[in-house]
C-alpha cells in the first residue's frame, strides 16, 4: 500500500556469492536525513 509522503531506497548487493537485499523506507524527511548514511553503508560492502 502506498503511503503519501513516504520514500523508499533499496539496493541489492552481491558479495562473495551472497546477495543482500537492503531497504530504507519511511517519511520523506526521515529518509532524506539518513540517505547519505544509507549510501555509505552500501559502499562499505567488499566487492
Amino acid at each position: 500500500t502506498e503511503k503519501p509522503n513516504f520514500r523508499l531506497l533499496a539496493a541489492i548487493v552481491e558479495t562473495s556469492g551472497e546477495s543482500w537485499f537492503v531497504k530504507l523506507v519511511g517519511p520523506e524527511k526521515t529518509v532524506a536525513k539518513w540517505e547519505e548514511s544509507f549510501y555509505d553503508f552500501m559502499n562499505s560492502f567488499e566487492q
